[in-house]
C-alpha cells in the first residue's frame, strides 16, 4: 500500500521500473472472444462460492481421510508403495 494514496479515489502511482517491463514486455496477455463470454450472476455470487468452500472442504476433509488410511496400511507387514 501506498500511504500518500490510501484515501484517494481513482489514484495513480507510477510502478517501479522492473515492473512496468514486466508487465508491458513481458507477462501473457490473454485474449478472450466475446461470443464465449457467458453473464456473471451477481445475485447466485454468494451461493456459488459457499458451494465451492463446501466441496473444498470434502475434498481436503477425504483427502485426509485418504491419507490417515495409507499410513495405516504401511504400518501393516508386507504393504508397500509403488512410489
Amino acid at each position: 500500500m501506498i500511504p500518500e494514496l490510501d484515501e484517494d479515489d481513482n489514484a495513480i502511482a507510477a510502478l517501479p521500473d522492473d515492473v512496468a517491463r514486466f508487465v508491458l514486455q513481458e507477462a501473457k496477455s490473454v485474449v478472450i472472444k466475446p461470443d464465449i463470454v457467458a453473464e456473471v450472476k451477481t445475485a447466485e455470487y454468494e451461493k456459488v462460492v459457499r458451494e465451492l468452500r463446501e466441496t473444498l472442504e470434502r475434498q481436503q476433509n477425504d483427502n485426509e481421510a485418504l491419507r490417515h488410511r495409507m499410513g495405516e496400511l504401511e504400518k501393516k507387514h508386507g504393504f508397500c508403495t509403488l512410489m
